[in-house]
């Protein structure tokens, strides 16, 4: 810790571990092996680092913000005014007309102040931001234990994030102070001094560990305060024959549409002869008023209907049939996998064990 922040530190503490390293990494491979998209030869070809710890400080700043501003406030007026109009007739009289006018005018008028104020602001350094989703769950303090000055001493936070978070308590202090009295304002510059009143660190520990696969890096890491709650970043290879099974499933697609073509172009020729034909003898019914015709109409129309709901049913069938028979193919496909990790899974711990 620089001397510079370290006479500001107050009472800091940690997250205990309540989970060991060795546990942390079992609880990785039982990850990858219930994990779908992992490869069923994962643990025939993994390789893996050791676990390691990494600790990330927390700044919790509170500092006093001294901020000159200055601007331009714009103040809304109407100005109004009369136009005369006079008309001249042939006969030599006049007829004068009074038009009113108005409109808006902004005056601008310098304006700078000074404002003071106290916040607090809570950051760490860039390095960590691959681990946001972590630090932002982590707010109880259950297991928590205060930091020793020894450990303190030994955390490096850097200048940029002390700086980073006094630019953010002015801004902060800027927003939650500042009034505009008239009715715009434009070129608004400020800039602000901080007095450093407290700070704190709070440590979180993560452990995390690296693992590769064929050509595939892989990085898997947890908070090692509270439930192992894994994050991944990375991708895993696909299954050697996973081409092949997208070739299956497409010709399972494919026999399906031809299944289907011939019953969905009778049902969807079926309403629309029916309905076009409707339309037609009503139609011609109207225009020669010939009730007999009306009353025809209706006859394909019911007909076609009939027909298209049948063949409709007929399509709706054979697309549950081989909807099935993919997602019999998929399943059949995922138990095998699962069942070739699930072996190869404890020959692995066996052996590392």
């Amino acid at each position: 810790m620089n001397d510079f922040l370290k006479k500001f530190i107050s009472e800091s503490y940690k997250y205990d571990d309540s989970f060991t390293e060795d546990e942390f990494r079992n609880e990785v491979f039982k990850y990858l092996k219930d994990r779908l998209d992992v490869p069923s030869y994962i643990f025939d070809e993994l390789t893996y680092s050791d676990v390691v710890r990494i600790n990330i400080p927390i700044l919790n700043l509170e500092a006093k913000a001294t901020i000159d501003y200055s601007r331009t406030i714009g103040y809304d007026r109407i100005e109004q005014w009369i136009e005369t109009k006079t008309v001249k007739y042939n006969d030599g009289s006049r007829k004068v007309t009074t038009i009113p006018h108005s409109k808006t005018i902004t005056d601008w008028y310098p304006d700078n102040g000074t404002l003071v104020g106290t916040d607090i602001a809570v950051g760490y350094d860039k390095c960590y931001s691959c681990y946001k989703d972590i630090i932002n769950e982590t707010r109880d303090k259950k297991h928590i234990s205060i930091l020793t000055d020894d450990e303190i001493d030994s955390i490096d936070v850097s200048l940029e994030l002390v700086d980073s978070l006094e630019n953010d308590i002015c801004n902060k202090v800027f927003k939650n102070n500042i009034t505009y009295p008239g009715n715009h304002v434009k070129n608004e510059i400020y800039n602000g001094k901080t007095e450093i009143l407290d700070a704190s660190i709070v440590l979180i520990s993560i452990y995390s560990i690296k693992i590769k696969i064929r050509d595939k890096d892989i990085f898997i890491y947890a908070c090692s305060n509270g439930d192992i709650n894994l994050r991944c970043i990375g991708e895993f290879p696909i299954e050697d024959d996973y081409e092949d099974d997208m070739k299956i499933v497409g010709d399972i697609i494919t026999e399906k549409r031809k299944e289907t073509k011939k019953p969905k172009m009778i049902y969807r020729l079926s309403f629309l002869g029916g309905i076009s034909l409707f339309i037609l003898l009503l139609v011609l019914g109207i225009n020669f008023n010939l009730i007999f015709l009306i009353i025809l109409s209706f006859i394909p129309l019911i007909i076609g209907f009939i027909v298209g709901i049948r063949y409709f049913k007929i399509t709706s069938k054979i697309n549950k049939i081989y909807s099935k028979k993919v997602i019999d193919f998929k399943n059949s496909k995922m138990n095998q996998i699962q069942d070739y990790k699930n072996t190869s899974y404890e020959k692995f711990i066996n052996n590392i064990n």
